[in-house]
Formats: C-alpha cells, structure tokens, sequence
C-alpha cells in the first residue's frame, strides 16, 4: 500500500493536477491510518506520535500567524527565509508551540468545561 502511495507520489508530475490535489490517494491514506490503528503496540500507540496528534489542532491555529510573526523577526535581523535551516528552526518552534498550546491551554480549557457541564450536588438539605 505505501509503495503505491509513493509510485503515485513519483508520477505526480505526469498526472492531472485536478486528480492528484482532489483526493486521489485519500483512499490509500484511509487504509494506511486504519492498518496504523489497528495493531496493538503499533505506530500509533506511540506516546510521542499521541502528543504530537493531540497537539496537531493547536499547530493548525498557531502556523499561519506565528509564520507572519516568524518572517518579521527574520525580516528584523536581515536573515533571509529561503534557506532550508530557517524552515528547519520554523517548524520545530512550531511543534514546540503546539504541544505547549495544547497542554497550557487546551487541557485546562477542556477540564474546565467539563467541570461547568457536571451536574452539582446540593449540600443544603430539604
């Protein structure tokens, strides 16, 4: 199955870019995260890989304007963002952002919702 992945991968420059960027290969995708999932003390059982999915919404909010903010600080400093290094040091700040995100904000938010929606038991006695 991966190796279909990436023969289609290969020959993306020769197929049509409608095809290739519409979900061609979501179906192989679905199989590959459900083979993942499926074996016990598999790939997705991994701690590290766990965090990093939990932490994955907080990089989706975070990656667009900490991008802006990274290129002014770089833009400040007269270092250019075409290097691959640059790239490299973007997006390990990023995961590193996500992942204290999720765990300074996310969490706590999720445990205090889940406090407001319990039900509260009266200590005053009819």
């Amino acid at each position: 199955m991966t190796v279909l992945v990436l023969a289609v991968l290969s020959a993306s420059p020769l197929l049509p870019y409608p095809l290739l960027h519409n979900g061609l290969l979501a179906g192989f995708y679905a199989l590959l995260i459900l083979a993942l999932a499926s074996v016990q003390k598999g790939v997705m059982t991994n701690r590290t890989l766990v965090l990093l999915g939990e932490s994955s919404y907080a990089l989706y909010l975070l990656h667009f304007p900490l991008w802006f903010l990274f290129l002014r600080v770089l833009g400040h400093l007269g270092i250019p963002a075409t290097s691959g290094w640059v790239f490299a040091v973007y997006l390990l700040g990023m995961v590193l952002a996500s992942i204290a995100a999720h765990r300074l904000i996310e969490l706590p938010m999720q445990r205090w919702l889940l406090q407001l929606g319990k039900p509260r038991l009266s200590t005053a006695r009819r």
